[in-house]
């Protein structure tokens, strides 16, 4: 039987990674709006003290990697503008938010930004998921984006309709990306297993790891 909507194939999905999520220590999300689109679903492990770097996500997810960046010596609001490549009423309005979250301070005699402390990725690894049911050039594509973040991908397809992507399983080893298909009952069929790396891009590994944060701190707050 096949399944009638990728609704019920990334219900299914996660009915088969509940024991994982269960296990401690992981973050799902279904439709996780990350820097490269929505991906279906992002299963994340956490560090062990992930509750201790939550102030990450009292920050706009954008300016993250800016503030790993930050010297720390601090900087004037116009280098931090120059910086970034934004106007100093921007900027000032970033190192605020800094200042807020407790990461940064103001001098005021000095008329300097003080870093108190760098922020902590409370993310060790990302994984990405992008279900189709029949469109796996679609899904390969979207995953390949999620990369930049993402420490693994993943291509989640109804077991039927598989036999297309499997006929093309070196696109997806050329592109690094795995590749399962699942029925409407059973475990999932392991096609093609990607190799951990490290994420693309740091500056989006950050607003991920951000975005997270903030998903956390709202269910602490609820």
């Amino acid at each position: 039987m096949r399944f009638e909507s990728e609704e019920e194939l990334r219900k299914r999905l996660l009915d088969i990674l509940a024991p994982r999520i269960d296990s401690g220590g992981k973050f799902c999300q279904i439709e996780f709006e990350s820097p490269n689109g929505i991906a279906d679903v992002v299963l994340a492990t956490l560090t062990d003290d992930w509750a201790d770097r939550l102030r990450l996500g009292e920050i706009k997810p954008a300016w993250a990697y800016a503030l790993l960046q930050l010297r720390d010596e601090g900087c004037s609001t116009e280098d931090f503008a120059s910086f970034v490549g934004v106007t100093k009423a921007t900027a000032k309005r970033v190192l605020k938010s800094y200042e807020e979250a407790g990461f940064c301070n103001f001098d005021t005699e000095r008329k300097h930004w003080k870093k108190l402390e760098s922020p902590k990725a409370l993310v060790a690894e990302f994984c990405a998921i992008e279900t189709k049911l029949t469109n796996w050039r679609r899904a390969l594509y979207q995953a390949s984006r999620y990369r930049d973040f993402a420490h693994q991908a993943w291509v989640v397809m109804d077991d039927r309709d598989v036999s297309p992507a499997l006929r093309n399983l070196a696109e997806f080893s050329r592109l690094n990306i795995g590749l399962a298909s699942i029925a409407t009952v059973g475990d999932a069929k392991i096609h093609a297993k990607p190799t951990l790396r490290s994420p693309r891009s740091e500056l989006r590994f950050w607003y991920a790891n951000t975005l997270v944060a903030q998903r956390l701190l709202r269910n602490e707050a609820a």
